[in-house]
């Protein structure tokens, strides 16, 4: 038996940070710039779009069980 707890990070998640800004602010920023933001400013990213943050936490889990139960995976 294998039991794992997995919970978001997305306010780290900088790929979905750039993604949020061009989404919302139709502003292109890089890696870095986001990086960069305050907390504050990529909290409220978030907050404003909880389906985008939500399709990308599932986009992640999904190819963490597909690497995860790959014939060639860690198990």
């Amino acid at each position: 038996t294998f039991f794992t707890t997995l919970s978001a990070a997305e306010i780290d998640w900088y790929e979905l940070i750039v993604v949020l800004v061009k989404t919302l602010n139709n502003e292109d920023i890089t890696l870095l710039e986001a990086q960069e933001m305050e907390r504050k400013e990529v909290k409220k990213l978030l907050k404003r779009d909880p389906v985008t943050t939500a399709r990308y936490f599932e986009n992640r889990m999904r190819a963490l069980l597909l690497y995860i139960m790959a014939p060639n995976g860690p198990f």
